[in-house]
């Protein structure tokens, strides 16, 4: 048992030197100057932060957005998760296969995908748009 851990130990080590020397280490000498004195943008970030409200705003909206995001996702994907490892169902494959289809795909693929699926004159408008239903075409955001 002790040497499994020690075998763990020389295994990562060299992950967690490689992690801290070139994305730990950066990150925070990167944060650590940038409120220093040593350059002249630290007045103007400390400011920033200090009297814009439109920025906390902004921060604000992103933690609750991502907080409301891993709340939907553990509130679907658990009971999901479950059901698919306990049972096994018509069409388990092909679902499998959906569902690890954007980890395999790159992320500007999928994001083109979905811009041509949900665009104002994207296949879902179209299928709504002939049953009668302007959906898209009212909204902000697609235009």
């Amino acid at each position: 048992m002790i040497r499994r851990d020690i075998a763990r130990f020389f295994i990562f080590t060299p992950v967690i030197i490689f992690i801290g020397a070139f994305i730990i280490y950066p990150v925070l000498m990167l944060f650590f100057r940038s409120f220093s004195g040593e350059f002249s943008t630290s007045n103007n970030v400390i400011d920033l932060l200090r009297n814009n409200n439109y920025i906390w705003s902004v921060v604000w909206f992103t933690l609750w957005q991502a907080f409301l995001s891993t709340i939907l996702t553990l509130i679907i994907g658990i009971p999901g998760a479950y059901l698919f490892a306990k049972y096994n169902f018509w069409g388990k494959s092909l679902f499998r296969s959906l569902v690890s289809l954007p980890f395999v795909m790159p992320t500007v693929v999928i994001a083109i995908g979905f811009i041509s699926l949900f665009s104002t004159n994207g296949l879902v408008d179209r299928v709504f748009s002939m049953i009668g239903l302007d959906v898209f075409k009212s909204m902000e955001l697609t235009d």
